[in-house]
């Protein structure tokens, strides 16, 4: 039996992620003396964070699981993974094409990652992509390996990255929802695994009265044109803007103090920018909510910790490469949302005609809405309740670059703290935190919930038809190979890179 308690892992958590950043600096952008400063002063801001919790006392309370259990989480979380593709071993989605041309040029080509003949460099969010291709990077170095072993090395760097980060989430969700009791533990593990809105609900609603959109490749996610994509669609898909945003947005609520709040923004940020103004949203929501709890100075003094202080200009640099992404830059006649819209800075506030609000109010309903209303009762007055039916209902009514992308990833947090509240209302195990919730609505929760798992089910049919259809049990998406090629590739790069003031400084 082992004790668990965010205390007591949260530093391991954080050098899963952190050592990113520095890498990032030191290696990517060949800031070599400032990386390593940097490096040494984030080490030596987590010294004297760890002293002063010596001096405080940790919590040692935590959760007992059962190794066994422990060992169920580390094995499903290879096999989530590997029925996502990592590793190569299996079907992936077509969003794969475009993500192992970025991860084989990290391996192949030299960082910063550029392509002259094109004026154009790399700047899309690579945060999951640095250790798995810089370890590959290493030993393809000493060896002398080619090409193909690199890249076969490199995917199962990135296949065990992966499956660590799934491994860890769950680990947090358990300290969040605090359950005792190994049935709870394993279904716990099911429901991160399931979550999702009721797409499938919509899907039929669609095709008996509406047949709004096609449903190619069987994405019933698309049913309405919007969507929040479940756990395992963001696995499958878009595994290196949501990997880092769960792990962060539950250290976020785990937190007791917001003294590394920035520290773990930086993280989040440097995997996906979307995500991250999602949790920058709810480290304000938390932060206001300390500061009227407590009425002290205090928290203002904790929020300017050396930690938070030190990773202030790594996330101004990685906001400012952003905001030269072309996509970032693009107008709104050149995105595909037709609707009329306003542009705000960066973003563009939609107004939709009568027949396409129908279909946000539908959408909204099925995805998150009706969770949301059972919900009230036992969360009425949790700060994170409100602000996460404030994020969902708004998100539909903003865009960002091409497509609906900031709907899809700017929920991503939201979604996850909506299961995270659906987890402790089911399992968690009756204390003084736990809310309480009529036996009636929690069947009702659990009804909602096990409709919303056709979603993940229709992502796993898609990998085992395409074995069948292929006779493969892999079957790699890779037709694109590499972004050095005259593609439009506008969510991936920064173009005339050369003549922007503040890349060409530092490259």
């Amino acid at each position: 039996m082992i004790t668990l308690s965010y205390d007591r892992i949260k530093y391991y958590i954080y050098a899963y992620m952190g050592l990113t950043v520095p890498m990032f600096f030191i290696f990517y952008f060949k800031l070599y003396l400032i990386g390593i400063i940097f490096t040494l002063l984030l080490i030596g801001a987590f010294i004297w964070r760890i002293r002063g919790e010596k001096k405080e006392g940790i919590d040692k309370d935590g959760v007992k699981i059962k190794k066994p259990v422990l060992l169920i989480y580390l094995a499903a979380s290879f096999v989530w993974t590997f029925l996502g593709g990592f590793g190569g071993h299996y079907a992936q989605s077509t969003d794969w094409n475009y993500r192992n041309a970025i991860f084989r040029d990290m391996l192949t080509r030299s960082w910063p990652v550029v392509y002259p003949e094109y004026d154009k460099m790399l700047n899309y969010y690579i945060g999951h992509w640095i250790q798995p291709a810089f370890f590959a990077k290493v030993i393809g170095k000493v060896f002398g390996l080619g090409e193909n072993a690199l890249w076969f090395i490199g995917n199962q760097f990135l296949w065990i990255y992966t499956a660590v980060g799934i491994f860890i989430t769950m680990i947090l969700l358990l300290c969040y929802v605090k359950t005792d009791s190994t049935k709870k533990q394993l279904l716990l593990m099911g429901l991160f695994v399931g979550f999702s809105g009721m797409d499938i609900v919509g899907t039929v609603l669609d095709l008996l009265f509406f047949h709004h959109v096609s449903y190619a490749n069987i994405h019933i996610e698309w049913w309405s044109s919007f969507q929040f994509s479940s756990m395992t669609t963001c696995l499958f898909w878009v595994f290196n803007q949501t990997m880092t945003a769960w792990i962060v947005i539950l250290c976020v609520v785990l937190e007791k103090k917001s003294d590394a709040f920035v520290f773990l923004g930086t993280c989040a940020a440097l995997s996906g920018p979307l995500p991250f103004i999602c949790i920058f949203l709810y480290m304000m929501v938390i932060a206001v909510k300390r500061v009227a709890e407590v009425k002290s100075v205090k928290i203002i003094k904790e929020f300017l910790s050396p930690l938070n202080i030190l990773m202030v200009p790594p996330l101004l640099f990685i906001v400012r490469l952003y905001s030269s992404n072309a996509a970032i830059n693009s107008t709104a006649s050149e995105s595909t949302i037709t609707e009329s819209s306003t542009q705000v800075m960066f973003a563009r506030m939609i107004v939709y005609d009568p027949y396409v609000l129908m279909f946000v109010f539908l959408f909204l309903l099925l995805e998150a809405g009706i969770h949301l209303i059972l919900l009230y009762k036992p969360y009425s007055r949790n700060a994170l309740y409100w602000a996460t039916a404030l994020f969902l209902l708004l998100s539909p009514f903003f865009a960002m670059g091409n497509e609906k992308d900031f709907v899809m990833r700017f929920s991503v947090p939201a979604i996850m703290v909506l299961l995270m509240m659906c987890g402790k209302v089911l399992l968690g195990d009756k204390c003084e935190d736990t809310p309480e919730m009529k036996p009636i609505l929690k069947k009702i929760l659990i009804a909602c919930i096990i409709i919303g798992m056709a979603t993940p089910a229709t992502e796993f049919a898609r990998g085992y038809v395409q074995m069948l259809l292929t006779g493969r049990i892999d079957n790699v998406k890779d037709e694109v190979v590499t972004l050095d090629q005259d593609i439009y590739d506008n969510n991936f790069m920064t173009y005339g890179y050369t003549e922007d003031p503040f890349i060409s400084r530092v490259l």
